[in-house]
């Protein structure tokens, strides 16, 4: 194996910054990565080449943090069959990139709300915690109904909202969220007629400090503790706001539970 070096590979030659700029117009694509909903697997694309990656060690480890940092990457709760067989096989997602990740999407199809895909979306996040992920966003996107007796993560329960389970505070998924603190988790809802309604919470906050030290004295705790009970108060309401929606999105909209999103927004 012959060392790369700047006399071999013109590119090497240019300042780094430049490169940057040329990895970011390779690298960064307008539509989210695909993954599976256990965060172990990406689809493979034909129209998102990221063959740069490979070509040695450097450009590996330039550019990587391009394609995790600046892309979104979407889990889309589906038969996998439907998912995957459109493309190539997909490739093992290796746990060292997770922490890149800033920007993911949990979207769930219509049929994907029971008891078992609930604990698949909770190990997925979980395996996000355990990687130490920091994320400036997380989107739940939920196209609700209603249903008969069924067992959801809160139990048995008589013609529940399906998905609302999901957003249950004290629930698996919930948890994993709080844990990850993102800097804004979204909620959309889509209804017929392609309406969808969005939720946000800011959740900066939502871990405040409970130790003094030289920059936190007890009342930067008590304020930080402040914050972080207001954001909490949002989560813990998020389930009702969603049922609230589902019912009378007029109503939901009045009372400013949530906002009816634009047609090009993404």
């Amino acid at each position: 194996i012959i060392p790369n070096s700047p006399d071999r590979t013109p590119i090497l030659r240019i300042p780094l910054e430049i490169r940057e700029n040329i990895y970011a117009y390779l690298l960064i694509h307008k539509r989210p990565i695909m993954v599976k909903e256990d965060w172990t697997t990406v689809e493979r694309n034909p129209f998102q080449s990221h063959a740069i990656i490979q070509t040695c060690k450097q450009f590996a480890e330039e550019a990587s943090r391009f394609v995790y940092n600046s892309n979104p990457f979407k889990a889309v709760l589906r038969n996998h069959t439907t998912i995957f067989r459109r493309r190539e096989d997909p490739v093992e997602f290796h746990p060292k990139y997770l922490v890149l990740l800033r920007n993911i999407i949990i979207d769930c199809s219509l049929h994907c709300w029971n008891l078992e895909w609930f604990e698949k979306v909770a190990a997925g996040l979980h395996r996000l915690v355990s990687a130490k992920t920091v994320l400036q966003s997380l989107t739940l996107a939920f196209i609700p109904s209603r249903v008969g007796i069924t067992t959801t993560a809160l139990g048995r329960e008589s013609n529940p909202v399906t998905f609302a389970d999901f957003l249950w505070y004290d629930g698996a998924i919930m948890t994993a969220i709080r844990h990850l603190a993102p800097k804004k988790l979204n909620v959309v809802i889509k209804k017929n007629g392609n309406k969808r309604f969005l939720m946000s919470v800011d959740m900066p906050y939502s871990q405040a400090i409970s130790e003094e030290t030289p920059l936190a004295n007890p009342e930067t705790i008590r304020l930080a503790q402040a914050k972080a009970d207001i954001v909490h108060e949002e989560l813990r309401g998020l389930k009702g706001r969603f049922e609230e929606i589902f019912e009378d999105d007029a109503f939901a909209l009045q009372e400013g539970h949530c906002r009816l999103m634009e047609t090009q927004e993404t």
